[in-house]
């Protein structure tokens, strides 16, 4: 019997999770590393293997799908709004300037 190449059908290892740090999860597969999940400004921020950012999301579950599916979650995962780069450099500054808003 001869195996032609679409009788092999190859299926993707489990990922596993691990939490090393509050507020950071990381996923492997197959003992390598596949990406991370990193909860800042109150989203999840999913990136891949390479450090790409997969997403911000609202909850972990659906930051994980991202990573598990490496970005190609169907467009009904629910995603949270992006935190506006302004509100980051005025909490900054903020911060720096005694707590006053600028």
């Amino acid at each position: 019997m001869t195996l032609q190449q679409d009788d092999v059908h190859i299926v993707d290892a489990p990922i596993s999770w691990t939490s090393p740090e509050t507020d950071l999860w990381v996923a492997s597969r197959s003992g390598e590393y596949a990406g991370m999940i990193e909860f800042r400004d109150g989203h999840f921020i999913a990136l891949d293997s390479t450090g790409t950012e997969l997403g911000v999301f609202s909850s972990i579950p659906t930051a994980r799908v991202a990573v598990e599916v490496g970005g190609t979650a169907s467009p009904s995962v629910e995603r949270a709004p992006r935190p506006s780069r302004a509100s980051g450099i005025n909490r900054v500054l903020r911060s720096r300037q005694g707590g006053h808003t600028l």
